[in-house]
């Protein structure tokens, strides 16, 4: 009896130990399982993010979508640019036949950037589930498609390139590669472009190409250009390129913001002078002088400036490093243009330079540049509306604006002005002596 009892303890006991081991053994494999969801922490180098949400839903989701090619993972495979793939690969070899079997081959491009793979993976915000070699034959064909696309642009148009030949087509390739969603990192651009330049063929860096490229000259004719700086992808050299930091912006706080509470109709009224501004320090070199006088660069409102803006916005509200300095930039023109009054007052005085489009659509455009959810660390322009709402502010400006408008918009009118005041002042003569002689 009591062997049959200490039996049955000894079967309970290994039963208990045997529950305990596999208790362990799910708890480890549910750790792991939970260890392989959680995300990995974000590079440093990490530069390639999806638009945001609150962008999306609250601006226009057309300028953040690619309309004729991916570039990258985040499109790839999409059914809607499948048509370009045959493109890519027919470049890829255009490429390959500028190199010398002897100097350089598809090996040699493909080694490069799986060295490169793991570097290139952490510029993306997002995990990629491609696997090594799909991963590699997308940052080579991409890089290949875009490094030729430049070198054509560079050199004369060839004859039976239909990018080049057809006018749409060219536009939107330059559209496509300025949104965020469709970058590849620069690090593998840059690696292609080492190993397949023929330095007597072009002698420019890569971010003279990339500007060649996507900036025509006649629309950023006042831009500066920064070899020295380093950037993460093409989007990134646009943001340089277009909008480098001029000094008004570089001492803004984070102090509570003050926007421009009047538009340009609003603030012309109470005698702000409103001028077109020829500087070297780019778009964003906007002044407020103490006489009354806003200086504006002037800027094409184009198709292609409708896409770059918001894109430009996004990556600065996901890059928590980057100073808000083009959401700066378009927080004030949403503030000075709300009604085509405002856009003809601009246009009068060639600060907005547009072609084909009414007054009232460039407004609105204007209007959806920048979404109601982006957040804003520094207001670049806050000194400049805190003086700026402060003149309208003071009655003496509205005052002599409104006599200057009115009574000295002519020469005919201001001498009709002082005659009529001479007349009162000798009528007022006038009746003083009669009283007087009395």
């Amino acid at each position: 009896m009591e062997k049959n009892k200490g039996r049955e303890k000894n079967i309970e006991r290994k039963n208990y130990i045997s529950a305990q081991i596999d208790q362990e053994d799910e708890d480890s494999l549910l750790a792991a399982t939970m260890m392989a969801q959680v995300p990995r922490t974000l590079s440093s180098n990490c530069s390639i993010f999806r638009v945001p949400p609150r962008l999306r839903y609250n601006g226009d989701e057309k300028v953040y979508e690619p309309c004729i090619i991916s570039i990258g993972p985040y499109h790839h495979g999409k059914e809607n640019l499948k048509a370009m793939e045959e493109h890519k690969n027919r470049y890829l070899r255009s490429l390959l036949n500028r190199l010398t079997p002897i100097k350089r081959t598809l090996k040699h491009i493909v080694r490069a950037i799986r060295e490169l793979e793991e570097d290139a993976r952490a510029c993306y915000a997002e995990p990629i589930n491609l696997t090594s070699d799909e991963f590699v034959k997308m940052m080579v064909l991409d890089g290949s498609f875009i490094i030729e696309l430049f070198y054509r642009c560079y050199e004369p148009v060839v004859a039976n390139d239909p990018i080049y030949t057809s006018s749409w087509m060219y536009s939107s390739m330059r559209l496509d590669l300025a949104l965020l969603e469709n970058q590849l990192p620069q690090l593998v651009l840059q690696c292609i472009y080492s190993l397949t330049r023929h330095p007597g063929s072009c002698s420019c860096s890569l971010n003279q190409l990339v500007c060649y490229f996507m900036t025509p000259s006649s629309q950023y004719e006042n831009t500066s250009y920064n070899s020295a700086f380093k950037a993460n992808h093409i989007l990134d050299v646009l943001r340089n390129h277009l909008f480098p930091l001029p000094r008004s912006m570089e001492n803004d706080s984070e102090s509570i913001h003050e926007y421009t509470q009047y538009s340009a109709t609003d603030l012309w009224e109470a005698g702000v002078q409103f001028k077109k501004k020829d500087s070297k320090y780019g778009l964003l070199d906007i002044t407020f002088s103490d006489e009354g006088v806003l200086e504006i660069p002037s800027f094409f409102v184009s198709d292609t400036w409708i896409v770059y803006l918001p894109n430009i916005i996004a990556l600065e509200q996901c890059r928590r490093d980057y100073e808000n300095r083009v959401t700066s930039y378009v927080i004030l023109l949403d503030g000075l243009i709300n009604t085509k009054d405002d856009v003809k007052l601009l246009r009068d005085k060639k600060i907005i330079n547009v072609m084909w489009k009414e007054d009232e659509l460039i407004a609105t455009e204007i209007g959806n540049l920048c979404s109601k959810g982006a957040f804003i660390k520094r207001f670049g322009y806050d000194d400049l509306c805190r003086r700026m709402n402060a003149h309208h502010r003071t009655d003496w400006n509205r005052w002599r604006s409104n006599l200057r408008r009115n009574y000295f918009n002519t020469p005919w009118a201001s001498l009709s002005f002082v005659a009529a005041v001479v007349l009162l002042l000798l009528t007022f003569l006038q009746t003083i002596f009669s009283i007087l002689s009395y």
